[in-house]
């Protein structure tokens, strides 16, 4: 019978916490938390969109101003060619 106990117990005790941390964020006014974080389309409004170009050589998908990615046959320019 402990176990019952213990876990009405500790029912008790989250339930006090949850119910504490909703009146100190009312009194404070603050916005309610989300239980899963962020949303994401939230945060990617403010990325710039980027127009993508498949490699000739090895088919992967690149940016259009990418960079030699080290393959003996890249088509595209070293950093220090480039600068």
């Amino acid at each position: 019978m402990p176990w019952l106990f213990f876990t009405i117990l500790g029912a008790f005790v989250a339930y006090g916490i949850h119910h504490m941390s909703r009146e100190a964020r009312r009194m404070d006014g603050g916005e309610k938390p989300s239980f899963f974080g962020p949303k994401a389309a939230s945060t990617s409004k403010n990325l710039p969109a980027t127009e993508m170009a498949q490699c000739t050589t090895c088919q992967a998908y690149v940016i259009k101003n990418a960079v030699h990615c080290g393959r003996e046959n890249c088509p595209y320019p070293s950093p220090q060619e480039k600068a």
